[in-house]
């Protein structure tokens, strides 16, 4: 999500005020869905595959009682039993269908709540690192692709379970009616089973490459998104990006998609021709055998079951498409529990999506130190690349301290440290000489970062005293942009510069001792440079606060109190009043 990103002002949602479930392991098997509707539903999900389960075996004993009677009436009887049997049955499966539509409606979307609200905790509880490693566009896809899949293909699952056992029961009728009927169409059935399951491996793998090609097609496409003016304005450019990459992978996706679409084709001729097997062997085979009872039953039967063993067909797409969205998404909450979560030291504070309560940062402290702080990237084979620090620095309350540094000298990274945002490789934070975890220290800061994200509402802030932010918006020179009303910004639509300073509005109503700014100035026009550093930063500084100013700017600052500087990780002390680069 950029800067610039435009934020929804009313996202409130009971469901986000729940406590998230905790990820439970799933196996991966060909019953994939069933078993997550029973791990993350328990009885509600055993209740609506059980009313499933009798639905299907309704429906099929109707198809017995219409065959068998059918066979009756052509000899001229009527079974009147058998009649009030199919009235019973039909009004028995009325009843239970609206039921089991009602419950397998509900089981679905719970069950996909259940699946969101838990990405969400994961998100709540995981560290900068991990969402770097992992990526935002993995997360979002994993949202409006894969999350839509499972929750599309879920009441197709309880559709596909009621037309299975219905066969399945159809089936055991006919052994019931004549068991050569049954093992003649049973040896035929077993072949045309096993060529099934291997068109659906073959049409399994294809699939997942087709999705693979897909996500890169998507990837490209947001490169052609966002960054179409430099595309734009550079005809090599784009004419190599479209191509060479955009288009090829195009048609790339479209092969796979058509590779798998003719493994589908395959098992929908697998499907119709079973449907002309079965009822072949029981109208020609079995009869040639000598064996006559049953058979015209049995082919009533046969004959009622041949649109439920297309749509069976037709559900399985959808289902393994389904399956593989579950893997997916599995994968990604994996990732963000386990690549780098809370630190030991927040005794499981972000375990719960419901907890809202933060740490209040104190009114007042003495200093801030960082003690032996230092940090270390590594290349995927852990390799080490680039260390910051150790840092033995103390901030004292009150202060003005300006940091500068060249790029690649491990500014950001000493921030994000300083911040907790970063877990420590070693060392650790003091404050008044007590030690400090992570999530403590965030409490002390409000930030605006020099890729900052402006949110349109002003969450985590109560109350907004309307006289304070109007005088802040008359400063910044924003009454005629932007308004305050209801805890949020009228709009967010600004130029770069006038989103930096609603971002500094926003991060002083936060009312936190310590303030971090980084490279604010860099968007900003002459006029307002020379009031962050002459007017801003020493009013702040009277009232109290500590501040942080990450700057390249050669302007002197006379409110300054200390001057670092950052280089190849190592953070320097220089002399008051020095030059800044």
């Amino acid at each position: 999500m950029t800067a610039g990103a435009r934020e929804h002002t009313d996202d409130r949602s009971p469901a986000a005020e729940t406590e998230a479930p905790k990820r439970a392991e799933q196996p991966r098997g060909g019953l994939r869905l069933y078993q997550t509707i029973i791990v993350e539903s328990r009885y509600g999900g055993l209740l609506a595959l059980s009313i499933t389960l009798l639905c299907g075996a309704l429906q099929a004993g109707m198809i017995y009682l219409i065959a068998s009677d059918a066979e009756q009436l052509a000899r001229q009887e009527l079974d009147i039993p058998d009649l009030m049997s199919f009235l019973l049955a039909l009004s028995l499966f009325g009843v239970v269908f609206v039921v089991q539509l009602r419950q397998a409606t509900r089981v679905s979307d719970h069950v996909v709540t259940r699946i969101a609200l838990r990405l969400a905790r994961s998100l709540r509880a995981a560290s900068l690192p991990t969402l770097e490693t992992v990526g935002p566009d993995r997360i979002i896809t994993a949202v409006t692709r894969d999350l839509t899949t499972i929750g599309g293909a879920l009441p197709l699952a309880f559709s596909a379970l009621q037309t299975g056992v219905m066969i399945a029961v159809c089936i055991l009728l006919i052994a019931a009616t004549n068991l050569t009927v049954l093992l003649v169409s049973g040896l035929l059935l077993s072949t045309i089973l096993w060529l099934v399951r291997r068109n659906h491996l073959r049409m399994r793998l294809a699939s997942a490459a087709a999705a693979e090609a897909e996500g890169r097609f998507c990837s490209y496409l947001e490169h052609a998104l966002l960054g179409f003016r430099e595309l734009r304005i550079n005809h090599a450019k784009r004419h190599d990006f479209y191509a060479r990459y955009l288009l090829p992978q195009v048609e790339e996706a479209s092969v796979r998609r058509l590779e798998a679409g003719a493994y589908f084709v395959r098992q929908m001729q697998l499907s119709h021709g079973t449907w002309f097997v079965l009822v072949g062997a029981a109208a020609f085979v079995a009869p040639a055998l000598g064996v006559a009872e049953g058979v015209t039953t049995a082919v009533l039967i046969l004959t009622f079951l041949r649109t439920p063993m297309v749509d069976m067909a037709t559900y399985l797409p959808s289902l393994l498409n389904a399956r593989l969205a579950l893997e997916r998404y599995e994968d990604l909450e994996a990732a963000l529990d386990t690549a780098q979560g809370p630190w030991p030291d927040e005794s499981g504070m972000e375990s719960s999506l419901a907890q809202t309560a933060q740490p209040e940062p104190p009114p007042t402290f003495d200093h801030l130190s960082l003690r032996q702080l230092a940090y270390e990237y590594y290349d995927p084979a852990g390799a080490p690349l680039f260390r910051v620090g150790p840092i033995d620095v103390t901030l004292k309350s009150g202060e003005v301290v300006l940091v500068s540094g060249g790029n690649g000298s491990g500014k950001t990274t000493f921030l994000k440290l300083l911040t907790g945002l970063y877990p420590p490789a070693s060392g650790r934070l003091m404050l008044d000489d007590h030690p400090l975890s992570p999530h403590q220290a965030r409490a002390l800061f409000s930030t605006v970062f020099t890729d900052f994200h402006l949110f349109q509402r002003l969450y985590g802030i109560e109350e907004i005293d309307p006289e304070e932010t109007g005088s802040l918006l008359r400063t910044l020179d924003l009454t005629h942009k932007v308004l305050i009303r209801d805890r949020a910004f009228s709009t967010t639509a600004l130029s770069t510069g006038q989103r930096r300073r609603l971002a500094l509005i926003a991060a002083l109503l936060e009312r936190r001792p310590i303030l971090l700014f980084d490279e604010w100035t860099a968007d900003q026009d002459p006029e307002f440079r020379r009031f962050f550093y002459q007017e801003l930063l020493p009013q702040l500084k009277a009232q109290g606060k500590t501040i942080i100013a990450v700057t390249h700017d050669q302007t002197p600052v006379a409110c300054a109190d200390r001057h670092w500087r950052l280089q190849d990780g190592r953070l320097e002390e220089m002399p008051r009043g020095s030059h800044v680069m």
